[in-house]
């Protein structure tokens, strides 16, 4: 399987996700790796990763969906492209949820 053709990423049957989604990279967000950066978002937001990583329209999701995407990337380690691919979305919606989470988290005085 070439770079183009690489799968998107998947939870086995024990949570652990599946596909080429940085393993052991370390975020930002109090120093954990990417994968756990996921898991923690969708435990606080109260919806499962599987939703969070498929089309789930479900505002909940989408908003716990937009703070992965911005915390992923505001953390520096991946690029919109690599997220996009990893999401398996278009890296049009990696931007739109970047900036949606930005928008919706920016408190104007």
């Amino acid at each position: 399987m070439n770079e183009l053709e690489e799968s998107p990423v998947t939870l086995d049957d024990t949570g652990v996700m599946n596909g080429n989604f940085h393993s052991g990279l370390i975020a930002e967000d109090d120093s954990i790796p990417i994968e756990m950066m996921l898991e923690k978002i969708a435990k606080e937001a109260g919806v499962a990763v599987e939703d969070m990583l498929g089309g789930s329209k479900v505002r909940a999701v989408v908003m716990a969906r937009r703070r992965f995407i911005y915390q992923a990337l505001k953390s520096g380690l991946i690029t919109g492209a690599e997220l996009a691919r990893q999401l398996n979305v278009s890296q049009s919606q990696i931007t739109r949820g970047f900036k949606a989470y930005n928008k919706d988290t920016t408190v104007f005085t």
